[in-house]
């Protein structure tokens, strides 16, 4: 008989949620079966499901015995809420998973310490992050990092903490990655020189998927290599001269470029930090770690994770999706991480 596996899944409607939900449900038949249950908030109990596969539980994510209801009977709590509010949000939910794995219910049914997988995100811990962080720039996801090997320690949960670097697919989409596809402009940071790792959202999800596996069904090895650990994952290595010549490739054009240092775009973030403009400040912070190749985005080791389980697209095929996607009409347009 497979091993029943209960997994909650908070945030569907953005990413990278949509891609994890489905590539749960996509899971293939084996030792494992994985019953998957949806997290929403009782705001969206009248909205109509967008999958009726999963079973939802609508919840007050600022009631913290809402959630440890919802979580008594759950082996795995996959957070996937969106970047802004995600380390507030997050903290409130490994509140309530320390408290769901310590019920008397949960240990009862003999089940061990709740597993929380969340992040999908460049490696905060890396010491080129640690070194601008500040109280407002990353600052909160490094205390939420630094709060899951606490509670880790103690033995109350496990975590495995998926370090992805950006999301390629997404942010060549939106115009992120200094390529504007309409425009046939790019800007080129520190000369297109320095590499930087990248995933799809899709291969994100199966990254998900197969840390799950490894935490229930895996070698001694693979548990050790996700268990209290930041999983580090990549599809692919590039440099921004890379992208450029790929893009114009693919759509016969020559793109008008402009050379972008990060050390400026630096510069100009903590200038609009002073001023409170914090928009605009991330954009200065997050663009020297994706560029400047000091290895917070630049995740070497990840790209032999899931190697010989999970298929990896090449650099080319992304970017040809991406310039098919942005042709036909972005399917990220109006949606936030």
């Amino acid at each position: 008989m497979p091993r029943i596996i209960n997994i909650t899944l908070a945030g569907t409607t953005g990413i990278p949620g949509r891609n994890i939900l489905a590539a749960l449900l996509t899971y293939p038949p084996s030792s494992l079966t994985l019953s998957i249950t949806v997290l929403k908030r009782t705001s969206d109990a009248a909205k109509p499901s967008d999958d009726p596969r999963p079973h939802t539980i609508y919840v007050d994510y600022t009631s913290p015995a809402s959630l440890t209801s919802a979580l008594t009977s759950t082996d795995v709590l996959i957070s996937a809420l969106h970047a802004e509010p995600a380390p507030y949000l997050d903290g409130i939910l490994l509140s309530a998973a320390i408290e769901a794995s310590g019920s008397v219910v949960r240990k009862a049914r003999n089940k061990g310490p709740l597993i929380f997988i969340s992040g999908y995100t460049l490696d905060v811990l890396h010491p080129s992050a640690l070194a601008i962080a500040n109280e407002q720039i990353l600052g909160p996801k490094i205390d939420f990092a630094r709060r899951l090997e606490r509670e880790a320690e103690k033995g109350g949960i496990g975590y495995s903490t998926v370090v992805c670097a950006g999301f390629l697919d997404y942010i060549l989409a939106k115009g992120y990655a200094g390529l504007d596809f309409p425009e046939k402009k790019a800007r080129l940071f520190n000369k297109g020189e320095k590499g930087c790792t990248g995933c799809t959202l899709d291969f994100v999800g199966q990254c998900v998927v197969e840390i799950v596996r490894r935490w229930f069904d895996g070698s001694e090895e693979e548990v050790e290599s996700v268990r209290n650990r930041r999983v580090r994952v990549a599809e692919v290595r590039y440099t921004g001269h890379e992208l450029l010549e790929l893009a114009q490739d693919i759509t016969g054009e020559r793109f008008d470029v402009e050379q972008v240092s990060t050390d400026e775009l630096f510069a100009q973030g903590k200038e609009s930090l002073e001023r409170g403009e914090i928009d605009a400040a991330i954009g200065g912070f997050i663009s020297k770690l994706a560029w400047d190749g000091e290895g917070a985005a630049n995740l070497e080791q990840g790209l032999a994770f899931g190697l010989g389980r999970i298929e990896r697209k090449s650099l080319r095929l992304i970017v040809e999706e991406a310039v098919e996607e942005v042709n036909a009409g972005s399917k990220f347009k109006g949606l936030g991480r």
